[in-house]
């Protein structure tokens, strides 16, 4: 596979994958597979190319973890993707461009160079490498919660909530009030809410009458704000499909089902999201999820290692 092959494989992807709430919802699932060490362009090339995929790595990756890719699959299966390679520039000419490789210069030019006479600067370029699933290692099949933990039956929903609350509160300073610590909320319909001071301090509320699933659930929204939006300059209804997102991927991370509410709730404000126009709408949306996707792996990533604790 060529580069222009692989983007085109993400462009047609990503012009397609966001028509409905619907589709977004099932791509917010599908995608915390993959979310915690590709981007979602990436992601998206692994789905294309093996859709049983959800443990990928590459080759020195594997072998850093005491294990290695397959003989057979190394060298037929592997699936491409984008990795970044950083080259060493240097300015020959004198002109700012920076223009020629470091191990292209000629012999007079590397005199230069160590001297301190050329100049140079990192560039960081994306070339094609491959990615392997754990099914194409060695792993032995029960050494697969070494790398597959999430979404295990024997995790309880209000270990995974406590946990949550935990990492929001303690590493990222914003308070979280539920239970018995929640007195703010007095009405049944008030499942939560995240609140923004005019100073920029946070906290979230969560009802003390939900049951464990559904404060997984809300809890997640009201948290996904809180990270993604102490500014403002989005709209009332970006911000809410983003909240949902990020629920969705908390959901799907600890093997919780997607209530209807938060279904009906991301398609009525999917809905009413606006765009400049048709033509940039999937670079829009494309762009937000991106977003959501980043603020999302760093969060779990600490949230998981408070659960190991």
């Amino acid at each position: 596979m060529k580069k222009e092959e692989a983007s085109k494989i993400i462009n047609d992807t990503l012009n397609g994958f966001m028509d409905s709430a619907e589709d977004l919802e099932k791509f917010a699932v599908w995608l915390d597979r993959n979310s915690y060490r590709y981007s979602l362009r990436n992601s998206i090339l692994i789905r294309r190319q093996n859709m049983g995929a959800i443990c990928c790595q590459q080759v020195n990756a594997w072998k850093k973890a005491g294990y290695r890719v397959r003989e057979d699959e190394f060298r037929e299966h592997g699936m491409v993707v984008f990795v970044p390679k950083t080259k060493t520039m240097v300015d020959v000419d004198g002109d700012g461009k920076y223009e020629k490789e470091l191990k292209l210069l000629t012999k007079d030019e590397k005199k230069k160079y160590k001297s301190g006479e050329l100049k140079s600067r990192k560039k960081t370029i994306f070339g094609l490498g491959f990615t392997y699933d754990i099914a194409q290692t060695n792993v032995p099949v029960e050494e697969y919660n070494k790398f597959l933990s999430r979404g295990e039956k024997s995790v309880k929903h209000a270990d995974a909530w406590n946990a949550l609350k935990k990492c929001v509160t303690e590493k990222y300073g914003i308070p979280v009030y539920d239970g018995a610590e929640e007195k703010k909320i007095h009405g049944s319909g008030l499942f939560g809410y995240c609140q923004t001071s005019a100073d920029g301090k946070q906290e979230i509320h969560i009802s003390p009458t939900m049951k464990d699933t559904q404060k997984l659930s809300v809890g997640g929204h009201e948290i996904g704000h809180a990270l993604m939006h102490k500014a403002r300059g989005k709209s009332v209804d970006q911000m809410e499909v983003e909240a949902d997102i990020f629920s969705i991927l908390v959901n799907t991370h600890y093997g919780v089902p997607i209530e209807d509410t938060r279904k009906r709730h991301l398609k009525d404000h999917f809905g009413k999201l606006k765009f400049k126009d048709a033509a940039t709408k999937d670079k829009q949306l494309a762009a937000m999820v991106s977003d959501v996707l980043e603020t999302y792996k760093k969060y779990i990533t600490d949230v998981d290692s408070m659960m190991k604790q």
